[in-house]
């Protein structure tokens, strides 16, 4: 049984994994691609850059505050 027959698919780099003994707990983002999700995937992009932009803006003032 061919269970992807070929699909593209987008997959956050930290999808759910196992390796080894051990389980990586990661991202659960997973979406089938087609011609219909292009707008939805350039918008998915740029809410995470904001998020990733204000998370590390939250970790240099964390830093900051740690170093006193």
């Amino acid at each position: 049984m061919i269970r992807n027959a070929g699909k593209e698919f987008w997959r956050c780099p930290n999808f759910k994994r196992s390796g080894g003994n051990e389980v990586f707990k990661g991202c659960n983002y997973f979406k089938w691609l087609n011609k219909d999700n292009g707008d939805e995937r350039d918008a998915t992009i740029a809410r995470q850059r904001k998020k990733i932009y204000h998370l590390e803006k939250s970790l240099v003032i964390s830093e900051k505050w740690l170093s006193f």
